[in-house]
């Protein structure tokens, strides 16, 4: 692993860490209740770390045409996660209704979490087994929002969640497609 993955990886626990621990705002042990704004801040940082470790990984020095490939999908996930970003921020933004400010009760981002943890300690070389990587992570966030938004009751927040979910299962569409052609070249 390099120097830079390596960095990211320890400020990156520590940071996933701290959000978990914030998102225990309410209740016992496991995040029990957490408000809007505090899922949507912790998926951002996640979100962040995924993009430091995708730039880190682009950056290292390239020992086949194989890792061109690779290092080409993961400039693209390094924009991605940017554009993801960017999105639950303009969606965080502003009022929203008192949406942000709603609890949710039973959420464990765990799984998730654990996912994210594992890509970056251990981003694949092989554009194929990215590709497989990243699809099992696209699929662990899609299926967080479609907890969550199953679990809420509050109509505004239900929808605010599909709306989330959706974009994500858009952004993962696009992205499967976008491997497909780096596949192909």
């Amino acid at each position: 692993m390099s120097q830079g993955l390596r960095e990211v990886m320890r400020n990156g626990t520590e940071t996933s860490m701290r959000s978990a621990r914030g998102l225990r705002s309410r209740g016992t042990g496991r995040m029990t209740y957490f408000q809007v704004v505090d899922l949507v801040r912790h998926l951002q940082k996640q979100h962040r770390r995924l993009r430091e470790a995708y730039r880190a990984r682009e950056a290292e020095p390239r020992a086949s045409r194989q890792e061109e490939r690779t290092d080409l999908l993961f400039g693209y996930l390094a924009n991605r996660e940017q554009t993801v970003d960017d999105l639950l921020e303009r969606l965080s933004g502003g009022e929203r209704d008192g949406i942000l400010e709603t609890w949710i009760q039973n959420a464990d981002f765990s799984e998730y979490d654990r996912k994210v943890d594992e890509m970056i300690e251990d981003l694949p070389r092989d554009p194929q087994q990215a590709r497989s990587e990243i699809a099992v992570l696209d699929r662990k966030l899609v299926d967080l929002y479609e907890r969550l938004e199953t679990q809420v009751t509050a109509p505004s927040v239900r929808r605010f969640l599909g709306d989330l979910r959706q974009r994500i299962a858009e952004r993962a569409r696009e992205h499967s497609e976008f491997l497909q052609q780096v596949d192909d070249l």
